[in-house]
């Protein structure tokens, strides 16, 4: 019905979500409340899960995403390297996708790069529910970002139909002061034959 065809028509918001609990949040159902919640703003979620640096480095070599979690302490299966190398592997990348990065440390290390966010659950009694929140409000931000780079096509797209516009204006005056029966049967050929056929292909 309508709402299958809405639903088809919606635009793909990429998640990569990078933790080594993989199944605690997958049977809490974390990954369906924020699959549920990007729905919701009229998206369609394409949610990855990842339980190690790794995995999530070769996911990022062949998949772009909107939004990327992941737990800072989380390490990678074959190294030491943790959190710092990820967001540095990503950015190496040439990905400038906003990242959220938690953990349950007291306080996470200072560090002095764009888009990354930190969120320390260390001490709270709902510590998941307010993660949750928390990556909820980062999709809502790429999500602005999105629409107002949509604004920004639409106003070029309406400038250079504008321009169009002014185009076949002089054109067609060009036309009428040098009328000659060349240019007559020129500007049948190249413009009204032409916007004939638009129209039909139109109707």
């Amino acid at each position: 019905g309508i709402y299958n065809f809405i639903y088809e028509m919606r635009i793909k918001y990429k998640i990569l979500w990078v933790d080594d609990r993989k199944e605690t949040f997958e049977k809490a159902g974390y990954d369906k409340r924020i699959q549920d919640y990007v729905k919701g703003l009229f998206l369609e979620p394409h949610l990855t899960l990842c339980e190690s640096v790794g995995e999530a480095k070769e996911v990022l070599q062949t998949t772009t995403f909107d939004v990327i979690f992941s737990d800072f302490n989380i390490s990678d299966s074959d190294s030491e390297e943790q959190g710092n190398d990820f967001i540095r592997y990503v950015r190496e990348q040439n990905v400038n996708t906003e990242i959220l990065f938690y953990s349950a440390m007291g306080e996470l290390p200072p560090m002095h790069v764009n888009r990354i966010s930190f969120f320390s659950f260390a001490g709270q009694k709902s510590a998941y529910q307010e993660l949750l929140v928390r990556m909820e409000l980062l999709i809502n931000l790429t999500i602005e970002k999105l629409n107002d780079i949509t604004a920004l096509r639409g106003l070029v797209m309406a400038e250079v139909s504008e321009l169009d516009v002014k185009m076949q204006d002089i054109i067609e005056k060009y036309y009428v002061l040098h009328e000659t029966d060349a240019l007559k049967q020129t500007f049948n050929e190249h413009i009204i034959l032409k916007n004939e056929d638009r129209l039909k292909d139109f109707l």
